[in-house]
């Protein structure tokens, strides 16, 4: 208790200024209607609630957390994952800063900047696996490395990219132990994986797919001119820190220029960089550790000042940003009534309540409609453009259509609603597929994650 009291009375400007972004994470929640959280939400209520609607593709940690934070009800439980991240992060920012002998005021302010606060829990993940990083460098020595680490690949799969990193214990009997421990971590989750669908790997092998695999077609330059302007300061900060030690580096300085090089290779890997930044989010911790560097021994007041600009600008993008309101879903649901429905904006009518799969090729419009089924397209998507031809729209049964959305189906016919909605990404594809082009795709785990490298293998 006395540790405690101390711990308050030396970091009460700390503790205000954990206050205050905890706020603000707060107040973005309740600003902005996030695609990513509101997934996370669903999962959480299939995995604690018996909900209907499960995303494989999704990591279990977040959801985890927000089914544990249920006990003070679901409209509570998302608001007490944002206060407990962003304590985790406050926590594992003074535990890094003493680990790498840093000033602790210092790295905590400079590491909310404007990117962080804006995008660090918008989609509910990034800030939860940047701390979870932190707290697996801070405790890089010791056994407690390997579980944050393995908490860290829970929260988020491109996290393995980092396990290089191990490299540094130099020991063979470490690497060993901290190898053991990662697996006893993330074992919950395969067995899980394996009971409710027959492959441990499930989940990773969607991700994986989704995200990398098929869409390799995309090639992305590296936005240079976003990341700069995301990173900014901390960027030029770096650099400085970097060139002042860079004649005298130490283990530390190796550890945090390999962690960057790592999320620089996973980020150019990454097929879509345009606007996924946030796959580069934890460039974040080395960036931050090396300016910090160059501003621990200057007055605090500019760096009060710094944290302030930050933390008004995040408020005031935030404010003035646009984010759909459920209300704009709630209006189709009475024509959808026990049909099964198939939409573009599948995971805000599921969070609704209302079963919901994912859109169609536009080839299998005719025949969801004739078999009974509802298909309901918003014109916000961008993804779908024949929507908005009128030459593609005038062959199908409109039921009702406004400036919003338009709902295609027979109103003589209802194929009735499945229970759950819950069958791996894969499986949909595969089935997808052979109805559209009579074509059977290999998903095994082999073919996905080796058959374009060791194609004499798969």
């Amino acid at each position: 208790m006395n540790k405690f009291k101390s711990f308050l009375k030396e970091n009460k400007i700390l503790i205000i200024f954990y206050i205050l972004v905890t706020i603000f994470f707060i107040y973005q929640h309740y600003k902005i209607l996030n695609w990513d959280f509101t997934t996370y939400i669903l999962n959480a209520k299939y995995l604690f609630s018996n909900g209907n609607y499960f995303e494989w593709i999704r990591n279990p940690l977040t959801a985890a957390l927000i089914g544990i934070f249920s006990i003070f009800t679901w409209k509570l439980a998302p608001y007490f994952y944002i206060i407990f991240v962003s304590f985790l992060h406050f926590y594992s920012s003074l535990k890094i800063a003493e680990r790498f002998d840093l000033n602790k005021t210092i790295y905590y302010l400079l590491s909310l900047s404007p990117f962080l606060l804006l995008e660090g829990l918008k989609n509910s993940t990034e800030l939860l696996t940047l701390s979870l990083v932190q707290l697996f460098l801070a405790n890089f020595n010791n056994l407690y490395a390997g579980i944050f680490f393995g908490l860290a690949f829970l929260s988020r799969y491109t996290s393995i990219g980092l396990i290089p990193l191990i490299l540094f214990l130099k020991k063979p009997k470490k690497i060993v132990i901290f190898a053991l421990i990662f697996l006893l971590i993330i074992s919950p989750w395969l067995i899980f994986n394996y009971i409710k669908t027959g492959n441990a790997l499930t989940s990773i092998a969607d991700s994986y797919a989704l995200n990398v695999l098929f869409r390799d077609y995309i090639n992305d330059k590296f936005p240079v001119r976003e990341f700069l302007m995301n990173f900014s300061y901390l960027l030029i900060l770096s650099f400085i820190g970097l060139a002042k030690k860079i004649k005298n580096l130490n283990k530390n300085d190796f550890l945090m220029l390999l962690l960057l090089i790592l999320v620089l290779i996973s980020f150019y890997k990454t097929p879509v960089k345009s606007y996924t930044l946030r796959y580069v989010f934890l460039i974040l911790i080395p960036l931050t550790y090396f300016s910090t560097i160059v501003l621990q021994k200057i007055k605090k007041k500019l760096i009060y000042l710094i944290f302030a600009i930050s933390l008004i600008t995040s408020f005031f993008i935030t404010a003035y940003s646009y984010s759909d309101n459920l209300k704009n879903y709630e209006q189709a649901l009475p024509y959808l009534e026990n049909c099964s429905t198939y939409s573009n904006n599948w995971i805000y009518l599921d969070y609704l309540g209302k079963n919901t799969r994912s859109d169609l090729y536009k080839e299998q419009f005719k025949s969801k409609i004739e078999k009974g089924d509802r298909i309901l397209m918003y014109y916000n998507d961008l993804e779908n453009p024949y929507i908005k031809n009128e030459s593609f729209i005038k062959n199908l049964q409109i039921i009702t259509r406004n400036d919003k959305f338009i709902l295609f189906g027979n109103e003589s016919k209802c194929n009735a609603d499945e229970e759950k909605i819950d069958r791996p990404y894969l499986i949909n594809r595969r089935n997808t597929l052979l109805e559209v082009y009579n074509y059977t795709e290999d998903i095994s785990n082999c073919s996905i994650f080796f058959k374009r490298k060791l194609p004499l293998i798969c």
